[in-house]
């Protein structure tokens, strides 16, 4: 405990989520890499001081906001000090064009946050060409995952609603320091050991060849350049980390027959069904190998505690699994739910240790990896209630540490879902990723629509 202007404080390791993002910001050039921009526009013009003193009291029922970070003896640490940001300023972009306002949150989003004894994340409160008003911000992943902002943006228009009304505010968000001292005494537990013992095991096992979004040519110029004609890893880690993003979405109509499939067959789950479908397309473009390891990240909120707070709850693990051409589309699906299943039970150990840990095993090197592509499904609609509507828009802050990135969300109410691909400028054309994104709908449909279809057939689509 520490004591400072009267206020007792506890200070705490980083968590495992923080290291991995902690561990980006140190090895990216471009230090915004951390940065979490959004957007959240309402559907109308709403009372502007009201809004602005929504947003100040909401900032103080998220704890988040009070994290500090130090360095002490070469040790990252952190506490929680005042509920504060960076600043809530306000632009006012009626009688401009969109393209101001697109330009404006760009550079905002790629405006780094000073990381040690600085609040964590800043606000602008905006109004549209048309009038409407909107929320932008900008907070650090080590304070928030997507999860948590979108939580975070539902709670704010909740206690407008409550201003405006003139009635009580709704219940607060859970605290997240508990769940994060939580976090840190797991990892002196006996469950840590045993799931270091899991992974250990998991990753010990000869390990499937690296596959890329572009094609078998990416190993095939890392074995050149290496000459280790041999080499199962490939290079990820690139000195140029300019990054934006393609978004492509999935229509309303698909995700109804996607949704329908998955209560009518009782298999699988609409995430593991993007996950097959990427799958089959890292198959088919780097010769069809049955045994693929894929990079995956989850937000691990099962309690509603974790499910209602703050804090960074990420956790990036490699998804294995062998699925021969003649297996159909719906025993692939069951072999990825067991899988899945028996992954996520080991998901609290830290994910950086893993990434050492098979360096270690398989004598590779850092930077390198087996795949070039992370995925995750975010299924928490931007549903604030209240009678209003918004839309979103997740801004690309300008970094990344992948060459490429797939996160599935909901579109806005439009019963569709949006796929927003960050991908490194220089190293994932937009090409790959749109074929990538057009075989991925054929597959679905083709799968939903015949079962028993293989998975080779399905890879001859196209």
């Amino acid at each position: 405990m520490r004591a400072r202007g009267g206020v007792s404080r506890t200070s705490y390791d980083v968590t495992p989520s923080q290291q991995l993002s902690l561990l980006n910001r140190r090895f990216t050039v471009h230090k915004q890499v951390v940065n979490i921009a959004t957007a959240v526009t309402l559907d109308e013009a709403l009372d502007a001081a009201r809004l602005e003193a929504a947003l100040r009291l909401t900032i103080l029922r998220w704890d988040a906001f009070g994290l500090r970070f130090t360095r002490r003896f070469g040790r990252v640490r952190q506490h929680f000090a005042e509920r504060e940001t960076l600043g809530i300023t306000h632009i006012d972009f009626r009688g401009r064009k969109p393209a101001a306002m697109e330009r404006t949150f760009l550079a905002e989003a790629a405006r780094r946050i000073p990381l040690f004894r600085s609040p964590q994340a800043r606000f602008v409160l905006f109004r549209t060409p048309e009038g409407h008003s909107g929320v932008f911000s900008v907070i650090s992943h080590l304070i928030m995952d997507s999860w948590s902002i979108s939580t975070f943006y539902v709670d704010l228009i909740s206690v407008y609603a409550a201003l405006d009304a003139g009635t009580a505010l709704p219940p607060p968000p859970a605290d997240y320091e508990p769940l994060l001292a939580e976090e840190l005494a797991y990892q002196t537990s006996s469950r840590s050991r045993a799931d270091k013992a899991f992974w250990q095991d998991e990753l010990s096992q000869p390990q499937p060849r690296f596959v890329s979004l572009r094609g078998s040519s990416v190993l095939d110029r890392y074995r050149a350049r290496t000459r280790r004609p041999d080499a199962g890893e490939a290079n990820i880690i690139h000195l140029r980390t300019r990054a934006d993003h393609v978004v492509t979405r999935v229509p309303a109509d698909d995700v109804a027959r996607l949704e329908a499939f998955v209560g009518r067959e009782r298999t699988g789950s609409l995430p593991l069904l993007f996950h097959l479908a990427l799958r089959l397309y890292l198959a088919k473009v780097n010769g069809r190998p049955s045994d693929i390891t894929m990079g995956m990240v989850l937000a691990r909120r099962a309690t509603l505690a974790e499910k209602n707070s703050g804090g960074s709850r990420v956790q990036q693990f490699r998804f294995r699994a062998v699925l021969p051409p003649e297996f159909t589309f719906v025993e692939a699906l069951a072999l990825l739910a067991e899988r899945q299943t028996r992954y996520f039970r080991h998901l609290d150990y830290s994910s950086l240790d893993t990434l050492f840990m098979t360096h270690q095993l398989h004598g590779t090197r850092p930077g390198t990896e087996r795949f070039d592509v992370n995925f995750t499904f975010q299924p928490l609609a931007m549903d604030v209630g209240h009678g209003y509507r918004c839309s979103t828009r997740w801004y690309c802050n300008g970094a990344t540490s992948m060459p490429a990135y797939l996160t599935i969300m909901d579109d806005d109410a439009s019963g569709g879902l949006r796929c927003i691909w960050e991908r490194n400028v220089r190293h994932m054309p937009a090409s790959a990723i749109e074929a990538c994104h057009a075989f991925m709908l054929a597959a679905l449909r083709a799968g939903v629509e015949r079962p028993s279809i293989t998975l080779g057939e399905l890879m001859d689509l196209g």
